[in-house]
Order: structure tokens, then C-alpha cells, then sequence
């Protein structure tokens, strides 16, 4: 709607779709900007040290991932800022209870980033749920000074979302995705059985699957993108034989055991293996995917700054330069991932759990791209806008609680 809607109506007043993508990338630089800004806002109230706000501000700032995605004309920049957002609310939550609710700008704050969040993905509404289930749990405990608030912002966030899937998507005519969005995993490792171990097939098995998938897309396999496979998932043969086929898929996971689980590591490898190289749609030049740096139709590029462009446009596609010594500590996701799980270990070694809830946040995230059709930068984006802020867990987490103590002490 936003995209679409700019696109289109610059088109029609201009007669130039290049307009309505340069007012699109303007306007998402703006949002993320501010989203950004916000972030470091947030590290100087929670008294964190100087330095770490101004690291935040020079990566913010420098990583070419932030800056290739604040020009992306994809939903996962600002679905990653926002999620950041829910994120540090979650955080505020927990060392700032006794205000948190007496805040009316931090309340309408947090409910209009969990609706954001749960509608700019589709996995943030299964992130949010979950969040808000152990929020719940909390506001249960204190439900004598905080039960009437906590309901409140329950019942506004249940109602925007409501509207938005309700009224919003009617009057819109938005229909539901196909179901094989959420089977890229079996999908893969049954055609992975398929290549590797077609003679071993019983032929009554394989008309199952040839019902629900054609053999074309079997042939078609590879091993680290499943749009390949289900590019013609036939939805109606499927809804007939879903059984059959949920059976086939767990009589295959069992004669197969580690056919399925290389099919499962090599799908999302490039996700958490630091020197990996983010390349499932490697174009047929031998060009690399980590990001598709181009105007694509119905846009038509204009280059104004050709060394900056070319810059941007070799980090892109040029797979040798990101497999250079430490060009992951840039690039890759796998090492922002590596980070999150170091930071988790270390605040739950030192029993700093209330720094835990909100990095299950990031945990949900990365456990639902684990099941997506690829590995791709963009689905893991909120690691990296997460990163300056996981370094403060690390190296000045006592600051959260000094905070906590603070709102204690301004609610008493």
C-alpha cells in the first residue's frame, strides 16, 4: 500500500515511476533515521557511557548493511527498525515498571510498535504474541498496581490489529498467502530425498508427491532456495491429500534421517556460520546475491554519484570481496548471530534475566527465518540494528540496573 501507492500515484501525476521510487527511498531514509536516532536516545537515558552511544551512532551511520537497506524497497527495513523499538520498550518494561505505565507517550509508543511489528512481517504477529503472553504474566503478578493499564494496552493493540485484518483488509480485497510459503522445509528435504535418493522411491510415494508438486519443480532443486520447488505447489491437490502427504514427508524424515537434517543446514548455513556467503539467487553472470544493488522495473537507474555507485555495486555482487579476511565482521549475518548468542549466554551466566525477555525477542526472530525458503540478509536485518545495543549488555549491563533502581526510586 505504501510502496504500491506511491509508485503508482507519482506515475500518474508525473508520467514517471522513478519519481514515485526516489519519494518512497526518501521517505523510508527519514522513518529509519529517526527509528535510529531513537535508539541512541534510548542508550543515554538508560545512563549508558558516552562511547557506546557514539559507536552506535558511527555504525548506524558507516555499516554499508545499514546503508544498502535504508535505500531497499523491501518491508524487512522498517519491520527491523520498529522490531527494535518493541524491542527496547520490552527492555524499559523491565527496568522501568513502576513508570512504565504512568508514561502516556511511552504507552501509546509501545502499542504502536507492537502493531507495526505484527503487521510490517508476518512472523512479527507470532513475535509479539508470544512477548506480550510473558509481559501478561508480569502484569498478572502486579495486577493491583499495573492490572487496569496492562488490560488497556492489551485491548488497544488487539483492536488496531483487529481493524487492520478485519475492515482495512476487506476494503483492500487482501487475500490470504498460499500455504506453501510455510512449507519451504519440507519441501526442501523431500526433494532433497528425491535427488540424492530417487532409486530407494516407492512409485506409490512419488504420486503423492507428483500430486502436490510437479517433477519439473523436483528437477529444478537446489539446495539453498525452495522457490525453485514450489514455484507450481498445487494448493487444491494438496487441501485433498494433505495427509497422505504429511505421512510421506515423516516415513521419508525417518528413512532419511540425515538427508533431512543436511537439507536443514545447508538451507539456513548462511544465516549462523560467520564466513558463509549469502548467495542463494547467485545470478547467472556469476554475479552473488548478498544484495540485488539495482533499480528494478518499472524503475530505470540514473547513476549521479558513479563512484559511490560502484562502491556499493561491488560489495553487492562481488563474492570474492566479501569472502576477504574479516570482511564478515562487516558482512556477514552469521557473525551478528554468533554476538546475540554470546550476549545471551553471558547475561544469563551472570542471572541478568531481566535482560533475557527482550532478547527473546531476537531469538523468536531468528527461530522463524530458520523456516523460511532461503537465507537472506533482509530476514535477519534486526541483528544488525541490534548490534550497539547487545554490546551494552555485554559491556555496561550494570546500567540497566542502576536504571531500574532510579524509576524506583521517582515512582516512590
Amino acid at each position: 500500500l505504501l510502496l504500491g501507492g506511491l509508485v503508482e500515484g507519482f506515475y500518474a501525476l508525473t508520467g514517471s515511476y522513478n519519481v514515485g521510487i526516489a519519494v518512497y527511498t526518501g521517505l523510508q531514509l527519514v522513518l529509519l533515521a529517526l527509528l535510529l536516532a531513537a535508539v541512541v536516545k534510548y542508550m543515554r537515558e538508560f545512563g549508558l557511557p558516552l562511547i557506546l552511544q557514539a559507536f552506535a551512532l558511527l555504525f548506524f551511520g558507516l555499516s554499508p548493511v545499514v546503508q544498502l537497506f535504508a535505500i531497499s524497497a523491501t518491508k524487512d527495513t522498517l519491520f527491523s527498525a520498529v522490531e527494535l523499538l518493541f524491542f527496547l520498550y520490552v527492555l524499559r518494561f523491565f527496568h522501568e515498571r513502576e513508570t512504565f505505565f504512568t508514561r502516556k507517550r511511552t504507552l501509546v509508543g509501545f502499542v504502536f510498535t507492537s502493531f507495526f511489528t505484527m503487521i510490517l512481517r508476518n512472523n512479527g504477529l507470532y513475535i509479539v504474541l508470544f512477548t506480550l503472553l510473558i509481559l501478561a504474566f508480569f502484569c498478572i503478578r502486579d495486577r493491583r498496581k499495573f492490572g487496569r493499564q496492562s488490560l488497556v494496552v492489551l485491548l488497544g493493540i488487539g483492536l488496531l490489529y483487529g481493524m487492520y485484518v478485519g475492515p482495512v483488509y476487506s476494503a483492500l480485497g487482501v487475500r490470504a498467502g498460499g500455504v506453501e510459503e510455510m512449507l519451504s522445509v519440507p519441501l526442501q528435504q523431500m526433494a532433497r530425498v528425491h535427488k540424492y535418493d530417487y532409486a530407494s522411491l516407492e512409485q506409490e510415494d512419488l504420486e503423492v508427491l507428483y500430486a502436490v508438486v510437479p517433477k519439473e519443480n523436483l528437477d529444478k532443486y537446489r539446495a539453498t532456495v525452495s522457490d525453485f520447488v514450489k514455484a507450481d505447489f498445487q494448493r487444491e491437490a494438496f487441501d485433498l491429500r494433505k495427509r497422505e502427504f504429511f505421512k510421506l514427508w515423516l516415513k521419508w524424515g525417518l528413512e532419511h534421517p540425515l538427508t533431512y537434517i543436511n537439507s536443514f543446514l545447508v538451507n539456513t548455513v548462511d544465516c549462523w556460520y560467520p564466513q558463509a556467503v549469502v548467495d542463494g539467487y547467485r545470478h547467472a553472470d556469476g554475479r552473488g546475491s548478498f544484495f540485488d544493488y539495482q533499480v528494478d522495473v518499472p524503475g530505470t537507474e540514473v547513476v549521479l554519484l558513479p563512484g559511490l555507485h560502484d562502491f556499493y555495486e561491488k560489495l553487492s555482487h562481488d563474492v570474492e570481496l566479501q569472502k576477504k579476511p574479516l570482511a564478515f565482521l562487516v558482512l556477514s549475518p552469521g557473525w551478528y548471530v554468533i554476538v546475540a548468542v554470546v550476549v545471551f549466554l553471558y547475561v544469563w551466566c551472570y542471572r541478568r534475566y531481566k535482560l533475557i525477555v527482550p532478547m527473546l525477542i531476537l531469538l523468536l526472530s531468528f527461530l522463524t527465518v530458520l523456516l523460511g525458503p532461503m537465507a537472506l540478509v533482509r530476514y535477519v536485518l534486526i541483528f544488525y540494528f541490534a548490534f550497539p545495543v547487545l554490546l551494552s549488555f555485554l559491556l555496561a549491563g550494570d546500567c540497566y540496573g542502576r536504571q531500574e533502581k532510579a524509576a524506583v526510586k521517582k515512582a516512590e
